[in-house]
């Protein structure tokens, strides 16, 4: 990997975990859940609801997200980590790589927000209700992003190859049956 950081290839990075399987084209449904329903509440909430951030719930959020970035950055390096002991298995490689990417992406989103609500902080030049409305879409469409990092360390540490299970007796059966065989 680089030790450049782009930001766009983060973003870009992310949108390629959101392909359906076995095409290689980018799931509507994935942009839609990730992106749209996100915005689609963010509005509702701040425009149809009237609720915006308050100053207590700002400094809140600020503490969560730096602690999720400090987390997330500890998950990154043990997924760089473990990458190198399952090279052989391309499925898993696969996974681990979009887990990654999901990881980088939910990090640069957290900074990227605790940056937003530090500026609400500092400067009132910027209207509550467009802060609100960009703090709700990234909060949401952060939750979802750790869903989905959630879903795939669940995926890489517990699925197992799929090798037929067999007992001592069994294997050595077989393994008979298969020498028999060749004679």
């Amino acid at each position: 990997m680089s030790s450049k950081i782009n930001i766009l290839n983060i973003f870009l990075d992310h949108f390629k975990t959101m392909r359906d399987d076995g095409r290689d084209k980018i799931s509507k449904r994935d942009i839609f859940l990730f992106y749209a329903l996100p915005i689609i509440i963010s509005i509702g909430v701040v425009f149809l609801l009237n609720k915006n951030i308050s100053s207590d719930t700002i400094n809140l959020l600020i503490t969560i997200f730096s602690i999720f970035v400090g987390l997330l950055l500890n998950l990154l390096v043990l997924i760089v980590g473990f990458r190198n002991t399952i090279m052989q298995n391309a499925i898993k490689h696969k996974v681990l790589d979009e887990t990654f990417y999901n990881i980088s992406y939910a990090i640069l989103i957290s900074v990227i927000l605790i940056v937003l609500l530090f500026t609400a902080i500092v400067s009132s030049g910027i209207p509550m209700q467009i802060i609100s409305t960009t703090s709700f879409f990234i909060i949401g469409n952060f939750i979802l992003t750790l869903l989905m990092i959630l879903k795939r360390v669940h995926m890489l540490l517990t699925k197992q190859d799929k090798k037929p299970q067999c007992s001592d007796s069994n294997a050595k059966y077989i393994e008979q049956s298969a020498i028999s065989k060749n004679k």
